[in-house]
């Protein structure tokens, strides 16, 4: 196509209202302004007066002799797609045009970028507070004005406003438990990379760290979790206090789920918030007492088992003899013997009980358990003797003659000699007469 035939295409199209191709048809065949004459001023005086800012805006542009005339028109145009909710028709605008940037707010002069400014201000708020969140960020990387240096006042005025609407926002769906929106809005809009002002960063770390803080107060340990990794509250961002609280509620947390029996998650507890053995042991033996006090002795056992506390703890020590003292005035003479021997507790108490258990095992012929509880509280023979002897009689007058002599042999009774002739010539009788012997132990 020849320039001639070139001017008269892009005439027909400026008149036609395609003002699209007439700029595609201009930069294709490198038309200049002065080669198209005046044709674009009636095209442009059309569209405006239409209201069709952004073709107005073009004209003005590529044919127009005025950056001034043709950043007002785009403003113009921009103002429109806001009232028109148009997205598509803002990005575009942008990225002819570049209003957002230092050399167009000041050809717009104060009053236009400030009116200009606070429109687009109260368009971002709403979608903000209706949070149409996803729309604000196709805006603000249309737009790309959190990624540029700007030094214009309005321009620096709509930085600050966008931040500490996201923050804001941030905050909000933290606090409705809406983690994945929260985590959009701090990752798409990058609010935690180098170039943001800190008092975004910091404010942004205490919502999340407030948060988690929650969620463990809750007991949703994978939720507070995957905050905890997600903003890395326990990085190098984090400061000396921030890191102290969070520690804190882990303890606090730990404390709990120890009390309520639930060993399973401790592990996991520990290694996310690398909480020191020594500190966790401290913890655990606070929850021993209470679980002293509570009178749950089988998880007393558990727990330190689970977190290898030793019994020489003199504070620990002194709650299990408290304990041990209630147990006995209730009658539960096993559990005082057993938490004897768990902490390791030698006083008279502690044996009267073990004693009083023994004796009800050997009467209830409950054998075996008697002679584990000999050994483990090492009854003497003189704690036994008496009622050793009474249930070897017993066992002998009801022919259980294996049983009686190992009673005999275990608690080395010293039989007169006519208690020795008994047992014999009941051996012997029963050998004779066929009988089976009871020879079953408990």
């Amino acid at each position: 196509m020849c320039i001639r035939d070139s001017i008269k295409s892009i005439e027909s199209a400026i008149l036609k209202k395609n003002i699209t191709l007439a700029v595609e048809l201009k930069q294709k065949y490198s038309i200049s302004q002065e080669q198209v004459g005046n044709i674009w001023q009636k095209g442009y005086n059309e569209a405006y007066e239409e209201g069709n800012f952004f073709d107005a805006a073009l004209l003005s542009r590529e044919f127009g002799m005025s950056e001034r005339k043709t950043v007002i028109t785009a403003a113009k145009a921009f103002k429109k797609f806001i009232k028109q909710d148009n997205i598509d028709g803002l990005i575009s605008t942008e990225n002819e045009f570049r209003i957002f940037n230092d050399e167009s707010m000041g050809l717009l002069g104060d009053e236009e970028s400030r009116a200009l400014v606070m429109m687009f201000e109260d368009y971002l708020r709403n979608k903000f507070a209706r949070e149409k969140i996803s729309e604000v960020i196709r805006l603000v990387d249309g737009l790309g004005v959190l990624y540029k240096n700007v030094i214009h006042l309005q321009l620096r005025d709509l930085v600050s406003f966008i931040y500490n609407q996201s923050v804001d926002a941030h905050g909000r769906f933290l606090n409705k438990g809406k983690i994945e929106e929260a985590q959009l809005i701090k990752n798409r809009l990058s609010l935690m990379e180098e170039n943001v002002p800190d008092k975004i960063k910091r404010e942004i770390y205490s919502q999340a760290h407030n948060f988690h803080n929650k969620l463990l107060e809750k007991g949703d340990l994978q939720l507070a979790i995957k905050v905890l990794d997600e903003y890395q509250l326990l990085g190098r961002f984090s400061n000396v206090e921030t890191i102290d609280s969070i520690q804190q509620a882990a303890y606090s947390y730990l404390s709990q789920i120890i009390l309520q029996g639930d060993l399973d998650k401790t592990d996991r507890v520990i290694q996310s918030y690398g909480l020191p053995s020594d500190e966790v042991k401290e913890v655990a033996k606070e929850v021993i007492t209470n679980l002293l006090r509570q009178e749950r002795f089988k998880l007393v056992y558990e727990v330190m088992m689970k977190f290898k506390i030793s019994p020489d703890d003199p504070d620990l020590k002194d709650s299990a003899e408290r304990a041990i003292e209630k147990c006995m005035q209730s009658g539960y003479y096993e559990t005082a013997a057993d938490l004897g021997f768990i902490f390791e507790i030698k006083n008279q108490k502690v044996k009267s009980a073990a004693k009083i258990v023994w004796q009800e095992c050997m009467k209830k012929e409950e054998f075996k358990k008697a002679k584990i509880i000999k050994k483990k509280h090492r009854l003497t023979k003189k704690d036994t003797k008496k009622t050793a002897e009474e249930v070897y009689k017993t066992c002998l007058d009801r022919n259980k003659l294996e049983i009686a002599k190992n009673i005999r042999k275990e608690y080395n009774l010293k039989l007169d000699f006519f208690t020795w002739l008994l047992e014999l010539i009941k051996k012997i009788l029963l050998w004779l007469g066929g009988g089976k012997e009871s020879t079953q132990e408990e």
